[in-house]
């Protein structure tokens, strides 16, 4: 995803984590079956369990499946931790001292961290200086900065997602429309055939592309991509509009007529 390096090497010292992992649920396990405590036991199987469908252990998925899994573990790590309160309070003098200060710290970057998520713009952002190197946040950061009329940040923005994906359709999709209204018609027109290439069946790119080759006189071209994007979504009344500018320049009235009347369906 781009928040993480890959581990390219033997000498990084990132290759300890995997048997480090494995020692700690080796370790967890014997301790888990050698007490009788029935609610360690409870909070461990229960997140162990729910951990499992993000783990990537039996299938690949995407963080945003992952993120929204994770809540249930945590409902097994929040028993064990219960659990170990009660102890503590048995065995630790002034835990509850301790249990207050943890929760201060807890509370404080719960604030801290929902302090960020009262925009788009400060979300991303703050994603941003985490995954640097994420091809998505500077995409998603590229969308908001571009819907409050920052479009020379998110022009910015879009390049570096394709530099890190350089497969990004929706990435040189948006990109494109940036340049086409900048006037950069060839440079738009490149992205949108790439885009393309990279995914023939999207739909929005072929009538991006139409829009370009239209505004640079090259009609008959336009035709076809409009075509090929109304072929593939059908009921695209943006599609059908810029259809009818076209036959419109075409001096084709009835056809432009006829595409306006189709849109407004």
């Amino acid at each position: 995803m781009g928040c993480v390096p890959v581990v390219q090497s033997w000498t990084d010292f990132r290759v300890l984590a995997l048997p480090a992992v494995v020692a700690v649920v080796l370790v967890g396990t014997y301790v888990l079956f050698k007490t009788n405590d029935r609610m360690f036991r409870t909070g461990a199987v229960i997140g162990a369990i729910a951990f499992v469908p993000s783990s990537n252990l039996l299938i690949t998925v995407g963080f945003t499946v992952a993120e929204r899994v994770l809540y249930l573990p945590s409902v097994g790590m929040c028993i064990i931790m219960a659990r170990l309160f009660e102890l503590a309070q048995r065995r630790i003098k002034n835990a509850e001292k301790i249990f207050v200060a943890v929760l201060i710290v807890a509370i404080t970057m719960s604030y801290q961290r929902s302090e960020e998520w009262r925009t788009d713009l400060d979300l991303y952002a703050s994603g941003l200086r985490v995954c640097t190197q994420n091809a998505k946040v500077h995409y998603n950061l590229g969308k908001v900065l571009s819907r409050i009329g920052d479009v020379n940040a998110a022009e910015h923005n879009y390049w570096n997602a394709i530099r890190l994906n350089p497969n990004y359709e929706h990435a040189m999709n948006n990109l494109a429309n940036i340049l086409e209204a900048k006037g950069r018609s060839e440079e738009a027109e490149v992205l949108l055939r790439k885009a393309l290439r990279s995914r023939p069946m999207f739909a929005v790119a072929w009538m991006n592309l139409g829009i370009t080759l239209m505004n640079q006189g090259r009609h008959e071209e336009a035709l076809k991509s409009f075509h090929r994007s109304i072929q593939l979504r059908p009921s695209s009344a943006d599609c059908l509009f810029n259809l009818g500018n076209l036959y419109q320049k075409m001096k084709r009235p009835n056809d432009a007529l006829e595409a306006w009347k189709n849109a407004t369906v």
